[in-house]
């Protein structure tokens, strides 16, 4: 959860289809609180849903792409350092930045454009993401090295990236956009025709979506091609396609059909197919060993500045604020908000924050479509920190809701469980109690998380191995992590990755 927060994303990880969302308000404006501004969180009560098992994946993408920027355009100092900026900065490894280097410096030749160069920047988020611009700046993200095991699987990454730009779909887009938006104001202006506007707009918006799904097939088959040309494995493309899917445990599966991107198991499909004409797995270059032991010690997950999760325990030294979360639950911080999960209870958390200097109360009856009874507001002080609690609910889901004050911010922590049989005040008075502004010592032992490389010896298993893992725990994690199907051994003599203190 960054210090700009202000939960103005689609908090669709928070619970999906379990709440009803008429419950929560879905607000899209901005509202004014004080002098301060937030947005309301959007959807809440329709998206609660378990958390990722990657921790760093707060917004998994249905594909690696930055939004489309027409060719010939120049990224600028300002625009490099806006981008460096909503990424949480830049990662400075050498070790890491060679080999990235290395690996475009092999891809290039093998595209269409053999004569241009990229410039490379290793972005610091956790999450999983990756664009090439027409630029010619190339981005890949922490977390992505992380989640990949071989150079190859990062080759087709960077390839299928590259083909977006050689095959000018940014362009090719932007004057489809441009032709569609003409058309529709000549219909609704010169012809008087609203209703067809609108029809021409929805039969526009289709054709849109149909050309983004076919440019990704395209820059998939390109990508492909071309890894392979540059001596790369070319099932590098659907091992990795398969691991960023498993990350979001399959659920990005369906696809809308105004979606503008495919689903990854389409993807997979595609990309398998296309590896298959080309030969057999294994017969290009992986450098796996090579690739995992520069990995060796990059930091993982969420950076201090951003917050971090460490098993229950949530603290920002930034936002000076720390909670922990009572035992059964797991945590993940996204970009936008702190997720929780119980398996055990099902019960549901979201913690985000809001700048401004309104009132508690007004902050609650911003997030709630229906009124909280007025003797449902308490207020008291937690910790030495300014606390107002309520209850809300909806027919199957009781919801514990408070406010809490921090120095120009507010907090705002929902607990949500099923009415039958929960402890839900119960948990969220402990939650609540845990609320407390760390201490300078507190801080000063916040430290990130790191990739730590190790050998299987003989006999070891997932389980052996993801108990040696800080966080998070789990005989599945370790498998996402290390790309290893489900009941896959370890093979003894291998380098696998582990996530220590």
């Amino acid at each position: 959860m960054g210090d700009n927060c202000s939960s103005d994303n689609d908090l669709s990880l928070f619970y999906r289809g379990e709440i009803p969302a008429r419950q929560v308000k879905d607000v899209g404006r901005r509202q004014q609180t004080g002098k301060g501004t937030i947005r309301a969180l959007r959807r809440i009560g329709g998206a609660l849903m378990s958390v990722l098992l990657l921790a760093s994946c707060s917004t998994v993408p249905n594909t690696l792409d930055a939004p489309d920027i027409p060719d010939g355009s120049n990224v600028s100092v300002q625009e490099h350092a806006q981008m460096l900026r909503a990424f949480g900065g830049e990662y400075r490894s050498p070790a890491v930045r060679a080999m990235l280097e290395r690996i475009v410096g092999r891809i290039i030749p093998a595209t269409d454009r053999p004569g241009e160069g990229y410039r490379v920047t290793i972005l610091k988020s956790p999450q999983i993401n990756a664009f090439a611009l027409p630029s010619h700046q190339l981005y890949v993200t922490r977390g992505l090295l992380a989640l990949a095991n071989d150079s190859s699987e990062v080759a087709a990454v960077i390839a299928h990236e590259i083909a977006h730009v050689t095959l000018r779909h940014a362009a090719a887009r932007t004057e489809l956009e441009a032709r569609s938006a003409l058309v529709s104001r000549v219909v609704s202006d010169v012809l008087q025709d609203k209703s067809g506007s609108s029809l021409y707009a929805d039969q526009s918006r289709f054709s849109i979506a149909r050309f983004s799904r076919e440019q990704e097939f395209e820059a998939d088959k390109t990508g492909i091609a071309t890894l392979a040309k540059a001596g790369y494995d070319p099932f590098g493309a659907p091992r990795f396609l398969k691991s960023l899917d498993r990350t979001s445990g399959g659920r990005q599966s369906g696809t809308d059909m105004l979606s503008t991107h495919p689903s990854l198991k389409e993807r997979i499909k595609l990309t398998l197919a296309a590896a298959r004409v080309i030969g057999a797995p294994g017969l290009g270059r992986q450098d796996r060993n090579e690739y995992l032991a520069t990995l060796d010690g990059m930091e993982y997950g969420d950076s201090p500045d951003e917050g971090l999760v460490v098993g229950r325990r949530f603290i920002h030294t930034t936002l000076r604020f720390a909670f922990e979360a009572p035992p059964g639950f797991r945590l993940e911080n996204t970009a936008r908000a702190v997720l929780g999960t119980s398996d055990g209870t099902g019960m549901r958390l979201m913690l985000d924050v809001v700048r401004g200097s309104a009132d508690l109360q007004s902050i609650l009856d911003n997030i709630w479509n229906d009124a909280i009874k007025p003797e449902d507001f308490q207020s008291e002080t937690v910790n030495g920190l300014a606390v107002l609690t309520a209850r809300a609910q909806s027919p199957e889901w009781v919801f514990r809701l408070a406010a809490i004050r921090q120095s120009g911010n507010v907090f705002r922590l929902i607990v949500a469980a099923r009415k039958q049989g929960s402890a839900l005040d119960a948990v969220f008075r402990q939650m609540l109690n845990s609320v407390h502004t760390p201490t300078a010592e507190e801080g000063e032992r916040v430290q990130p998380l790191k990739l730590r490389i190790v050998t299987a010896g003989t006999g070891e298993s997932t389980a052996s191995l993801a108990r040696r893992m800080a966080s998070p725990p789990g005989p599945a994690y370790f498998s996402v992590l290390n790309g290893l199907e489900q009941g896959q051994a370890p093979v003894a003599g291998q380098s696998y990755k582990i996530v220590v203190e």
